[in-house]
């Protein structure tokens, strides 16, 4: 796969393992500002949050990622470099010196913040939800990788990004430390496999069901299941 981009990323070092320039993936970044776009993004993370617990009061405040055809759910806080105090949002009276850092596994985590009853940050509790009261628990019942196909086919999207109440499409995955939850040779490998095979697909305009969009995009064609001939005496 032969990427064109602005910034580079985490996984692009795992060009070595083979290009193929026949397969290309123009990444630039850009803020989502069609109104269609947007509702069917935010439509299809209301969808991943609907079967996904909630927290009563979180200094970490969920965020998504959505990669070929999935959608991944990590949290993000904001630190104070000097200080190590963490909140989950900024006013204009709290200074400088405040970066956004973000956590998908439990060894992201400050030391203590996993078991910890928070009684201070955004309330998140949402009563048609089952509601958890730890990261701990949250980290054990949230639901990775969901798969939600439709608004990837919809808007020809490889990734997007939906932080902080903002929306980015082919973002620059590393900038939310998105290589935590997924190493450098397989996320190179899903994007290189979707855009040749879903997003390939679609472009040639070959009447395909979201079941074998899915199919596709996990490296199968239509001959993976295919039985030899028979010998017949």
């Amino acid at each position: 796969m032969l990427i064109i981009r602005e910034k580079p990323d985490y996984y692009d070092s795992a060009i070595g393992y083979g290009i193929d320039k026949t397969v290309v993936y123009h990444r630039k970044t850009r803020r989502a500002e069609d109104p269609a776009v947007i509702r069917d993004i935010e439509a299809a993370i209301e969808r991943v949050e609907a079967n996904n617990p909630s927290l009563h009061r979180s200094t970490f405040v969920p965020f998504h990622v959505g990669l070929c055809g999935k959608i991944y759910t990590g949290t993000f806080a904001y630190e104070n470099s000097k200080t190590g105090a963490m909140k989950a949002s900024l006013y204009r009276t709290d200074g400088e010196h405040w970066e956004r850092r973000h956590f998908w596994v439990d060894k992201d985590y400050p030391s203590g913040s996993l078991d910890k009853k928070s009684t201070s940050g955004i309330y998140l509790w949402d009563e048609k939800r089952t509601s958890v009261k730890t990261l701990r628990e949250w980290l054990a019942k949230t639901r990775q990788g969901v798969e939600s196909m439709d608004v990837f086919l919809q808007h020809r999207l490889v990734s997007f990004i939906s932080i902080d109440r903002q929306i980015y499409l082919e973002p620059c995955l590393k900038d939310s430390s998105f290589q935590r939850m997924m190493g450098g040779v397989e996320t190179f490998q899903e994007i290189m496999m979707f855009i040749s095979g879903v997003l390939g697909m679609l472009e040639r305009e070959t009447p395909v069901t979201e079941d074998k969009y899915i199919a596709l995009s996990k490296g199968f064609d239509e001959h993976s299941f295919r039985r030899g001939p028979t010998k017949h005496f």
